[in-house]
């Protein structure tokens, strides 16, 4: 389905996300969920956007969204950077921090917000301005992902502020992870909504850059 001429590109966000959310809960209950991904996070670990990155955004998955803790666990033990979100109780704010490699992930986590584990605030927070780190990729969870880059979230926009915060100096690199039925022929967008340059979706990876990565 084509969305770029719709009047009701909100509403038909909301349907979206009612059907998408549904499917998620259904779909993680299931063996597949975890076998996609690991099949999602190899197929990243095995990529030049991750060999070629200093610091690795990821996130600690709510249940029904693809895990991405062997992403977590390979950084930290490849030398990289590793970083979750924290989000800011009570505000629309999120922001990452750093993840000590020498400390087990539990002794650094936390229950937050939407009941999901975030990192401490004893941890370094990423700072942002021009001290972000250089060739960065940052792994963004969704509901429905299209292989130019268009992405369908959660609607609070946590990702759309943090990464429009970040310099466009820095380049940081931004990759969608789903499940396989989370790819869609078109996504639904609005002007804020910032597309990705790179998808993975079950077990292949799409790039919406001219250049590659």
């Amino acid at each position: 389905m084509n969305y770029s001429d719709s009047e009701n590109i909100k509403a038909q966000k909301l349907l979206l996300r009612k059907k998408i959310k549904s499917e998620l809960e259904m779909f993680a209950q299931g063996e597949k969920a975890a076998a996609e991904s690991e099949t999602v996070c190899r197929v990243f670990l095995q990529s030049d956007a991750y060999r070629n990155a200093s610091a690795v955004f990821a996130y600690m998955n709510m249940p029904s969204e693809l895990d991405v803790s062997s992403v977590i666990a390979a950084a930290l033990r490849d030398g990289k950077n590793a970083c979750i979100p924290r989000i800011e109780p009570g505000t629309n704010q999120m922001d990452f921090f750093y993840l000590d490699g020498s400390l087990p992930l539990e002794k650094q986590t936390e229950p937050g917000v939407f009941q999901i584990l975030e990192p401490k605030l004893s941890l370094q927070k990423v700072p942002l301005g021009k001290f972000f780190p250089e060739n960065a990729v940052i792994l963004v969870p969704g509901l429905l992902f299209s292989a130019d880059g268009k992405r369908l979230g959660r609607g609070k926009g946590f990702y759309d502020r943090y990464i429009a915060a970040i310099p466009a100096e820095k380049k940081a690199l931004l990759c969608g992870t789903g499940f396989s039925f989370q790819l869609a022929p078109d996504v639904p967008v609005e002007p804020h909504d910032r597309r990705l340059d790179c998808v993975i979706c079950g077990g292949k990876m799409y790039f919406s850059r001219n250049d590659g990565v």
